[in-house]
């Protein structure tokens, strides 16, 4: 009789061994956030991962070196959690779903799953005395007693196997809906208040993809399987200790002794699993995010013959990913050479215990046969840390990740967000206040703005009124922080100080240089975001909007406009910005921030799209440097390089090379 796979353990000594290092979260010189007091802080960091994959910039100096050499410094300074940290966290995540709006498929998926574990351990207890009972019969040649038990135990298997495949399938479903309401959870909270966005920023966190999609999953298998697993342990225990110590106490004594001298044994050498464990997850996820990024930019690349660059990258993160896996494997090869040797040399003992005792004629063969069952029973209960160390070492880093990425997309609020090392510029600034005007007009008041997460201003001080119909032109050279300005206006940035009076959200839209195209046809990316009432725009609506933007040939083109489709590879940069003038007039809004949206446009093509902004009163803001945009605005506001500003009337300005002074 095999019971489920002993995939997890105690949570008290299994905690012991994952974590070697400790330090205080103060003590780091990198983004953080403050934490609810009852919940210590997971504190590991990865560098970030960024297009320059191997420099990164130190925490401490800003200086730049190898993400390797950084890598092995964050590990090595890592302040890792203790056990009373690891309890909350996994609580917390427990508490979630027991909890929340799906407690009641929670509780009614605990009780079959617990109640169907309980008949495992009952099955098994059935087992042993049938088998007792059996190979007694066989050994004094009852033949009756034997075809009577032959019977019951024939039964026995035919009720047996359904039970086991119950209790299997109930495991997989309920962990199947603690992935979906956990994962629904997260993508809400992700998705809310644009920390998605913010979290290029502020997030302490690395590839939000993989916890979201693989370690919510293995989280939810392992901890529905830890949890059966304790709960049949536990009377499994204590049926099969009962047995064993009836039947022969000074074995019970010495399995328990045995038990505990493995699990020491085990937690001693395998301590560092845990964290190499987290590092594998973190370096298959940089090398499976580095691959995708080749798969996105693969016409640029083509372009620039950046194939060599691109392999030696990948081979790169792939040795890392390759290396750490040596070192993890070594580790499992040395931790398995004990426990592999824990598990058979323990078998000897019933043998030599019972087997005196029967040829005494004091016990007959089916208590033999009793013990063997009721010895491995107890020893696989007390020795779950030893045969499955691996399995919990990987669960304890699932639990840190999900859990650090949990608790910073739940902080209520980012606006006291600040890395250490630039604590004391940041107490020098109040957030940027944003109002909003019940008409299409824009006032900014003693602007300043601070890149995010570093000490440098791009604009000091910055004071203009945008009135209905009174179109600005933003301009500078590159770096000054044009776009960042126009982050600001639009509300994604908030470091700083002044305050901005916009329209309501409803009335406002941006249009970036590079759209945003989704995965769908034409109608489904011209009303993004909308997701529904795709009914209020007819065929004809969405034609005459193509036609006005001068895309009215991709109907034809691309088969309709309900055909779904990689647009972003089917059409120019130049038909994607014309296809985001098509969605910024099907919003209908009054006020537009425009991010060098015409960069890619020839010059009549971008007469066309201002002309359209004019024709249906829009009032808007636009980022740029081409002359040829001066003619679409009244008033000039540049930006310099030390912060300063300077707002020009465009009816006073030469409009030949005026963008370049």
């Amino acid at each position: 009789m095999t019971l489920p796979a002993f995939g997890c353990c105690s949570f008290l000594l299994v905690k012991k061994t994952v974590f070697t290092h400790k330090k205080l979260c103060t003590e780091r010189k990198s983004v953080f956030f403050s934490k609810p007091p009852l919940r210590q802080r997971y504190c590991y960091r990865k560098p970030s991962f960024s297009s320059a994959l191997f420099l990164v910039a130190s925490s401490e100096d800003g200086t730049l070196s190898s993400k390797e050499s950084v890598g092995r410094r964050t590990i090595l300074n890592s302040p890792l959690t203790d056990p009373r940290s690891f309890f909350r966290k996994l609580f917390y995540l427990v508490a979630l779903f027991w909890s929340g709006k799906e407690k009641r498929k929670a509780w009614i998926w605990t009780f079959v799953t617990t109640s169907l574990a309980l008949a495992t351990t009952l099955y098994a207890v059935l087992l042993s005395f049938i088998q007792r009972f059996f190979w007694s019969a066989l050994s004094v040649k009852d033949y009756q007693r034997f075809q009577r038990f032959m019977g019951i135990y024939l039964v026995a298997v035919l009720v047996g196997p359904p039970v086991l495949v119950l209790f299997d399938w109930t495991k997989a479903r309920m962990s199947l809906a603690w992935r979906q309401f956990l994962t629904n959870s997260i993508l809400e909270k992700y998705l809310s208040d644009k920390k998605f966005y913010k979290l290029t920023f502020y997030g302490d966190v690395d590839n939000p993809d993989q916890r979201v999609a693989e370690d919510i999953r293995s989280f939810t298998d392992r901890a529905v399987n830890l949890m059966c697993v304790v709960f049949v342990a536990f009377f499994d225990l204590v049926v099969f200790s009962v047995i064993l110590f009836r039947i022969y106490p000074p074995l019970y004594w010495t399995l328990l002794a045995y038990s505990i001298f493995g699990t020491a044994v085990t937690l001693y050498f395998g301590r560092n699993l845990s964290l190499l464990n987290s590092k594998q997850l973190s370096k298959e996820a940089d090398f499976r995010f580095a691959l995708v990024r080749v798969r996105e930019n693969a016409e640029t690349i083509a372009f620039y013959r950046g194939e060599g660059r691109e392999l030696n990258t990948l081979s790169k993160l792939f040795e890392a990913t390759v290396m750490n896996m040596v070192k993890l494997l070594r580790y499992q090869r040395n931790l398995g050479f004990f426990t592999t040797g824990y598990r058979y040399l323990i078998n000897l003992l019933p043998s030599m215990v019972a087997a005196p005792i029967y040829f005494q004629g004091k016990i007959e063969l089916g208590t033999i046969s009793q013990t063997y069952f009721s010895f491995n029973h107890v020893l696989n209960d007390l020795s779950l840390i030893v045969n499955e160390f691996f399995s919990l070492s990987a669960f304890s880093a699932v639990v840190n990740r999900i859990e650090n990425f949990l608790s910073v997309i739940e902080e209520k609020t980012w606006d006291n967000v600040s890395s250490a090392s630039d604590s004391k510029v940041s107490q020098s600034f109040s957030k940027i206040s944003v109002g909003i005007l019940p008409s299409p007009e824009l006032r900014v008041e003693h602007l300043t703005i601070r890149v995010p997460n570093t000490t440098r201003i791009l604009v000091r001080h910055l004071s203009f009124q945008v009135m209905r119909g009174n179109n600005y032109l933003i301009c500078g050279e590159s770096g000054v922080g044009k776009s960042s300005l126009l982050r600001t206006l639009a509300g994604l940035w908030n470091d700083g100080e002044g305050k901005i009076s916009i329209p309501s959200p409803e009335s406002t839209f941006l249009v970036p240089q590079k759209p945003y195209i989704v995965l769908g046809s034409i109608l489904e990316n011209i009303l993004y975001p909308k997701m529904d009432n795709f009914d209020t725009f007819s065929s004809q609506d969405i034609s005459r909007l193509l036609e006005e933007v001068n895309l009215s040939h991709l109907i034809e083109r691309l088969g309709g406009i309900n055909i779904s489709m990689d647009l972003s590879n089917i059409l120019s940069l130049g038909e994607q910005q014309r296809l985001a003038f098509a969605r910024l007039l099907a919003s209908k809004p009054k006020f537009v921030f425009l991010d060098e949206s015409t960069s890619a446009l020839d010059e009549d093509n971008e007469r066309i799209m201002y002309s359209l902004l004019k024709k249906h009163n829009i009032t808007f803001v636009s980022v740029g440097n081409r002359s040829s945009l001066l003619s679409y605005h009244e008033v000039l506001l540049r930006l310099f390089e030390d912060g300063t500003w300077k707002v020009e009337n465009i009816s006073k300005t030469s409009q030949v090379g005026s963008l370049h002074q």
